[in-house]
């Protein structure tokens, strides 16, 4: 072998290396770049999640206030029959 073809064969050697190298930083960047995505996505998705149960769970707590507030005015109301009754049954 010649020094020239020495020389083209370390050249081509090196290149190739570094062509394998920069393939295997971008596929390692690539790699990282979409296992973050993805846990962001699922981030993203367990918050969304998060707020839907908690939009359902103030909306229920909305309601059952509404029924608790009803059920108090019922109640409210039944003393007074039972007030009145008292009454009649004291006046006889």
């Amino acid at each position: 072998m010649t020094t020239s073809t020495n020389g083209s064969w370390k050249t081509w050697v090196i290149t190739a290396l570094y062509m394998l190298v920069i393939s295997l930083g971008a596929y390692a960047f690539t790699s990282v770049s979409n296992y973050i995505t993805r846990v962001d996505d699922q981030a993203l998705a367990r918050d969304t999640v998060t707020v839907t149960q908690q939009n359902n769970n103030r909306e229920r707590l909305s309601r059952l206030e509404a029924q608790f507030e009803s059920i108090q005015k019922d109640l409210e109301g039944i003393k007074q029959i039972q007030r009145e009754i008292l009454q009649e049954v004291k006046r006889q």
